[in-house]
């Protein structure tokens, strides 16, 4: 497969996400200042990583680069783009948690799929990473599908899923209040981190038997879910906002499962029916 016309190695690109999002150890992650636009919380944290990324990705493809920073350079479906969220969970690291992440994923802007990606994890130094039909990893550990039997083994220990919550958590209260209810009724035991992108890691690694969220963004999950899906679980986006069919549709409503079964379970009970794969 090529990029811009390059014949690009995508396991040699997700090897430089991993050396390029090492090279940030030691750095301090730490937001000095912290400003509204909207709803939507930005720091100098999220800023100064744009920023770094933005100078460092070219090296690796030179293609463009779409950023939850800079939303209005609105990508297109052609051609290939990097796709960064420079902090996946900023209220976490402004609440002096662990639990934020760089995210950054290489994307066939026609298939919307994601070709190469890492989450990297800086306060506990954590970087999981995929290439697509190449696997993915946890640090040096390789994460693979669940084994045979894995369904009936959640179900009889402890049925966990995790969720997220829109910035515009009052417009889908009612919805999420409904899927809440189903899901409990079955058993489920719910967790909610803040950052959507650790919270589908840990579907990949089977902490978690699954993760929902509905309007979520491209970017908080183009990276997290190629590492689901190389770690054999199983992925459903939906696009829920309208969008022009020459432009990338940025919001989904999106479910992750460590099996077949449990995405048919929660796709029930949350009312996202009949998956099929990652659009």
């Amino acid at each position: 497969m090529s990029v811009m016309g390059m014949s690009v190695n995508f396991s040699h690109i997700e090897r430089e996400l991993d050396r390029l999002l090492r090279s940030l150890r030691g750095t301090v992650f730490e937001p000095a200042a912290v400003t509204r636009a909207g709803s939507n919380v930005q720091t100098d944290l999220d800023q100064r990583t744009d920023d770094f990324l933005r100078r460092s990705l070219r090296s690796i493809a030179d293609v463009p680069v779409m950023s939850e920073e800079r939303p209005q350079e609105y990508f297109g479906r052609s051609g290939h783009c990097w796709i960064v969220d420079p902090i996946d969970g900023t209220l976490n690291a402004i609440a002096g948690t662990d639990d934020f992440a760089i995210c950054v994923s290489l994307v066939d802007a026609a298939s919307l799929r994601s070709l190469a990606g890492a989450v990297y994890l800086p306060k506990p130094d954590v970087l999981f990473k995929a290439a697509h039909r190449q696997g993915a990893s946890c640090d040096q550990n390789a994460l693979g599908p669940a084994q045979a039997g894995a369904w009936q083994q959640v179900k009889d220990r402890q049925k966990i899923v995790s969720f997220g919550v829109p910035k515009d958590g009052p417009a889908v209260a009612r919805r999420m209040s409904d899927a809440l209810r189903e899901l409990y009724a079955k058993g489920w035991v719910t967790r909610q981190t803040g950052a959507a992108s650790i919270d589908i890691c840990r579907v990949a690694n089977g902490s978690w038997s699954g993760f929902f969220e509905y309007g979520l963004m491209f970017w908080d999950f183009a990276a997290a879910c190629l590492i689901a899906e190389e770690a054999g679980c199983s992925v459903h986006a939906v696009p829920s906002a309208p969008h022009e069919p020459d432009r990338m549709p940025l919001e989904y409503d999106l479910i992750v499962a460590r099996t077949p079964e449990i995405m048919s379970e929660i796709s029930t009970a949350i009312g996202l029916t009949n998956p099929a794969s990652h659009e």
